[in-house]
């Protein structure tokens, strides 16, 4: 995903606009990189519901084996926001 690349800045200096107003930056951000993801293109959004399915599909036999998913907090971040858009595209 291009979170670090390009989404990370523009997100930051969108904080920098909204933190003041009561925002919970973990809102915000989803918010924001949900309104990024609505601009791509419909094959972008395939390929991010491709991946989060695999990815649950991963955690979820981990899970079932009794192992646990290593995964560092930006790559939790990262799936949950994905989730979260990937959710909302398939409603």
């Amino acid at each position: 995903m291009r979170w670090e690349s390009d989404l990370k800045a523009r997100f930051e200096e969108h904080w920098e606009r909204v933190k003041d107003t009561g925002a919970k930056i973990v809102n915000a951000r989803n918010q924001f990189v949900m309104s990024c993801l609505e601009v791509e293109t419909d094959e972008f959004r395939a390929n991010v519901e491709r991946q989060v399915k695999e990815e649950h599909e991963a955690a979820l036999e981990a899970w079932e084996e009794g192992t646990q998913v290593q995964q560092s907090v930006e790559g939790y971040q990262r799936y949950e926001t994905v989730s979260q858009f990937a959710v909302e595209s398939i409603s």
